[in-house]
């Protein structure tokens, strides 16, 4: 919605989600080739919608960036390079869980 409630125009819906996955398809790119500048994710995606013209500030693009902070728990500004910059202490090898645990929750909801 915009800043009036109402919901955008279904092709500038469409040309911004176009834009911001080639600005972060580029950030990838130039992030992965680089794993060791001090830049954020953010800093780069900043730089790389500057070099294609792309206004990123923009409430849909705004709404992107947020949408991959959620499951990263993050800004988009303080993500690192890789979405796996907290390895070292996940959870790693095979994951599983006890069927009868589950079990039980599903029948008590």
């Amino acid at each position: 919605l915009d800043e009036n409630g109402w919901p955008f125009d279904p092709k500038v819906d469409e040309k911004l989600s176009v834009l911001f996955n080639e600005c972060l398809d580029l950030t990838f790119q130039r992030a992965s080739a680089d794993k060791h500048s001090e830049r954020t994710f953010g800093d780069l995606f900043d730089e790389v919608c500057r070099e294609k013209g792309v206004k990123n500030n923009h409430p849909l693009l705004k709404w992107h960036q947020a949408n991959l902070e959620l499951p990263t728990g993050a800004d988009f500004h303080g993500l690192g390079y890789t979405w796996n910059d907290d390895e070292p202490f996940g959870f790693e090898g095979a994951h599983a869980a006890p069927e009868t645990s589950w079990k039980f929750v599903m029948d008590n909801l």
